[in-house]
């Protein structure tokens, strides 16, 4: 039989592997931090103007691909997403925002 019981005060040995130097560390962090605020800053400017177009122009009277709207007035508003035509209902999430306890319309909350 083995004997499988360490000595009294035996510790085990600690490997340490480096994966990657502390410059990738550091640029793979920046990046991830730069992605997020272009994607707050994207989500803005949506708010300005939640049509996205696609094709050569893009301007108002052309076709959508992808729009974030309101339907109905005042305390009736609900959000709703289009993409391509299709109409999806959301939940409140989208298209309508409480300001100051009144419903108003944002693409993205506030």
């Amino acid at each position: 039989m083995f004997n499988l019981t360490r000595p009294a005060g035996h510790r085990p040995r600690t490997v340490l592997i480096r994966r990657h130097s502390l410059v990738t560390r550091l640029t793979h962090w920046l990046n991830a931090f730069c992605i997020c605020i272009l994607l707050m800053s994207g989500l803005q400017i949506f708010n300005a103007h939640s049509e996205l177009y696609w094709g050569q122009s893009g301007q108002y009277g052309d076709p959508a691909a992808f729009v974030i709207d309101v339907v109905g007035q005042g305390a009736d508003m609900k959000g709703q997403v289009s993409i391509a035509g299709l109409r999806i209902p959301t939940t409140g999430v989208l298209g309508v925002s409480d300001v100051d306890g009144q419903p108003t319309g944002r693409a993205f909350p506030t």
